[in-house]
């Protein structure tokens, strides 16, 4: 079967390979619901791909989009998530 799946890249300079080597490694050690998880990295000359998973939403557009900022109810659900 052909199917697609959406995902998710992120591209860092060659100078952050360790990094995201490390964290592709952590990744497949750290599985958990609230945990991105990272499905592949390529190495280019110059570049590092990281390829993750897409999600719906992220913490960074939540926080932006909040005009008063987030209630600490919905952050303490968020932290809660991220303890679990």
């Amino acid at each position: 079967s052909n199917s697609r799946t959406s995902v998710a890249i992120k591209i860092l300079s060659r100078k952050y390979a360790e990094l995201a080597t490390k964290e592709y490694a952590l990744s497949k050690l750290l599985q958990h619901r609230n945990i991105v998880c990272i499905i592949d990295s390529i190495s280019l000359s110059e570049w590092t791909y990281l390829i993750m998973e897409k999600l719906d939403s992220d913490l960074f557009s939540l926080i932006e989009k909040s005009e008063n900022g987030i209630h600490e109810i919905v952050l303490r659900q968020i932290f809660q998530q991220v303890a679990d």
